[in-house]
């Protein structure tokens, strides 16, 4: 059985950012990701769909230009192309978040994970196969539970009301 003292379950924005500061605070952690990192948001939701809306503005501009002197001949938007941008944007920005795990020295497992008693995680791999993992506290993206764990362990209040108001600062 493979033991970390924190298991991040889900490696979109609450996960990931989770996972990494907690690295960064000097705890050996794993996350646990069936899909891609990022999770929906960055691969299938809130970036792919930018990048779409990218896209028709600038279509919308080319074509759109006559009234202020710019002409455009034959502009045209060709789909696969533009689904080709998109995943190409995904795919870069989730492999920055695995560097970054890589960097941090956080393990990432490619699977399916459930919580079978108080700290600890079976996996069912990808792969095939599964995974028993152990752990002092398992996250979910919360950052309430996150602090929670992390002032149990001693952490001063003035580090984890800072952490958090840097994160808050970052959703502003």
């Amino acid at each position: 059985m493979k033991e970390y003292q924190l298991i991040v379950i889900g490696a979109g924005p609450g996960g990931y950012v989770a996972a990494l500061r907690a690295a960064k605070l000097g705890m050996t952690v794993a996350v646990v990701e069936n899909r891609e990192a990022g999770g929906t948001c960055l691969n299938r939701g809130c970036i792919p769909t930018k990048t779409l809306l990218h896209s028709s503005e600038a279509y919308h501009a080319a074509t759109a230009s006559a009234g202020i002197g710019i002409h455009v001949e034959g502009a045209r938007a060709d789909m696969n192309e533009i689904f080709a941008y998109k995943r190409q944007i995904s795919a870069k920005l989730s492999s920055g978040i695995e560097s970054l795990f890589k960097g941090a020295k956080i393990d990432l497992i490619r699977g399916r994970a459930q919580i079978t008693a108080p700290g600890r995680v079976h996996v069912e791999l990808n792969e095939g196969g599964c995974d028993e993992l152990a752990a002092g506290f398992e996250n979910v993206g919360s950052y309430v539970s996150f602090y929670d764990y992390l002032r149990s362990q001693g952490y001063g209040e003035d580090l984890l009301d800072r952490i958090f108001y840097e994160n808050l600062l970052k959703l502003l």
